[in-house]
C-alpha cells in the first residue's frame, strides 16, 4: 500500500469520521531511549561552564548552533545545561563525554 494512497483512508460508517493509517517503523538508531535519557540528563548536570561551553562549540548538531560567545557567558550554568539538553534531545544524539574530548 502506498502512502498517501486513498486506500489509506478508512471510513467508520458508525461515527462518520475519516481515520488515516500511517506506516510507522520505528528507527531506533535515531531515538534516544530512556536509560540513555537518564544518563545524558547525569552526564549534563556533571559539565560546569568551560565544559558546557566546549560542548557547544564542538557538538556534531543536524542545525546550525549560533549562539554568540557573549551570549554564552551572560547565562547561568543551569541555563546552559537547560539549552544544551534541549540540544541532545532534538538531535536525538548523546555528546561526546568530557574525557573522550579531553583526548
Amino acid at each position: 500500500m502506498e502512502k498517501g494512497h486513498p486506500d489509506n483512508l478508512y471510513r467508520d460508517t458508525n461515527k462518520v469520521r475519516l481515520i488515516r493509517v500511517f506506516e510507522f517503523t520505528p528507527r531506533s538508531l535515531d531515538v534516544l531511549q530512556p536509560s540513555q535519557l537518564e544518563d545524558l540528563v547525569c552526564l549534563i548536570s556533571s559539565l560546569d561552564r568551560s565544559a558546557l561551553l566546549l560542548q557547544f562549540h564542538t557538538y556534531p548538531a543536524r542545525f546550525p548552533i549560533d549562539f554568540t560567545d557573549q551570549f554564552l557567558n551572560t547565562q547561568s550554568v543551569d541555563r546552559l545545561r537547560h539549552i544544551f539538553l534541549a540540544m541532545c534531545i532534538t538531535n536525538q544524539r548523546m555528546p561526546e563525554s568530557p574525557a573522550n574530548q579531553a583526548a
